[in-house]
């Protein structure tokens, strides 16, 4: 099995802590090594704007052992948010980078545009059984050519066999190309695999899936798409394709946003309605399948599973063969990318959380912090 390893970098900074009680309806900027937390109880409002994120009006859990274990944490320049179905719990900042920083977030891309592939599944526009050649008049039918026997399920969950390493992207993120001129790129480069038979984590899955409901939309560009069935009925105003031209969008990779926005994304499906079928959206879906190019660190902190654009965590031992019985009920979904930028949520124990930052080797470092957190936060939201 191969695997991606990052290079690991990052200082370590001393700050004191600031503990502050706010309430209202929206967060306000978090200052370094800043905690803001929800004062007293109430769901958001009724009448808010959609997509708002207010800080919840509860009883507030204690976080700070989460506040001390982002202290002791080697990584510097980061912001952690916490938050449930109702509205945002708590906040930190620790150095330059706050919740309200626009970064890149790279992996966490894929989730995002997964979600807008499922929202247009619940508007009828595609369905996950339906194949490439339904949509792009290119795509062969030939049974003979395993190109043939691809859907839309296999290319979200990393397996239609279309694998190319995450260092060469082809096409991808070019301006040379629209989505749909790379997409015929990616399909005369054929498959490496039989299709549904291995996951591979690269690129090349999600940029024909995009392709795909961009036919499959009727006319927008799948920008468009994305803020038509995500960005805009969640009112995320800073969350936007930023890589490459927008008619050749990285639909792996390359969204921008800030903890804050992505945080109505999170707060959203935990709510339940704007993903109808979440668990269809958040099941594993490569069990059994061998894992021939993953990211390290989601094998050294457990054998973690793939969903749609998302991964399914499982904690060490647990996974793989023993998944169903011992890890089916976590339901720990994530999607981190490449500098750092680590959002989650907790459908068993009802939270959402995000470590934002930006910074080369984030991916291994952001996750080890987030095995930390996870234990902290359930604990203090039971206490």
């Amino acid at each position: 099995m191969r695997r991606i390893r990052f290079p690991r970098s990052v200082s370590v900074i001393s700050l004191t802590l600031a503990l502050s009680a706010c309430g209202g309806s929206a967060p306000q900027e978090t200052a370094a090594g800043e905690v803001r937390i929800a004062a007293a109880a109430t769901p958001a409002a009724a009448g808010s704007p959609a997509g708002a994120v207010p800080l919840v009006a509860a009883a507030a859990p204690n976080f700070s052992a989460v506040t001390s274990a982002i202290q002791a944490s080697s990584l510097n320049n980061l912001s952690v948010v916490i938050g449930n179905k109702d509205g945002i719990l708590y906040q930190y900042q620790k150095g330059n980078f706050s919740p309200s920083t626009v970064a890149v977030v790279y992996s966490a891309t894929k989730w995002l545009t997964g979600a807008t592939v499922m929202r247009m599944v619940q508007a009828g526009k595609i369905t996950l059984t339906d194949k490439p050649q339904q949509y792009l008049s290119y795509w062969t039918s030939n049974p003979s050519d395993q190109r043939s026997s691809v859907n839309l399920t296999q290319l979200l969950s990393l397996t239609s066999g279309f694998n190319n390493t995450p260092i060469v992207n082809g096409c991808v993120d070019s301006v040379l190309y629209t989505l749909q001129s790379c997409a015929k790129n990616i399909y005369n480069g054929g498959v490496k695999t039989t299709p549904g038979s291995t996951f591979y984590y690269a690129s090349y899955h999600l940029q024909l899936a995009a392709a795909m409901a961009e036919a499959a939309g009727g006319g927008p560009k799948f920008v468009d798409l994305f803020a038509n069935y995500v960005t805009g009925p969640l009112g995320m105003t800073q969350t936007r394709f930023a890589k490459a031209s927008q008619s050749n969008p990285w639909a792996a990779a390359g969204v921008e946003s800030s903890a804050l926005d992505y945080a109505k994304f999170l707060q959203a499906l935990l709510a339940g309605s704007f993903i109808t079928d979440a668990n269809g959206f958040l099941q594993p879906r490569t069990l059994g399948l061998p894992k021939a190019y993953a990211p390290e660190t989601a094998y050294n902190t457990g054998e973690w599973e793939y969903a749609l654009g998302n991964w399914v965590e499982c904690v060490p031992g647990r996974g793989g063969s023993n998944y169903a019985t011992l890890c089916a009920s976590d339901k720990v979904n994530s999607s981190p990318g490449a500098y750092g930028f680590l959002p989650w949520i907790d459908r068993k124990n009802g939270y959402y959380a995000i470590i934002a930052r930006s910074a080369s080797g984030g991916f291994d470092t952001s996750v080890t912090l987030e095995q930390q957190l996870q234990p902290l936060i359930v604990s203090a939201l039971a206490n």
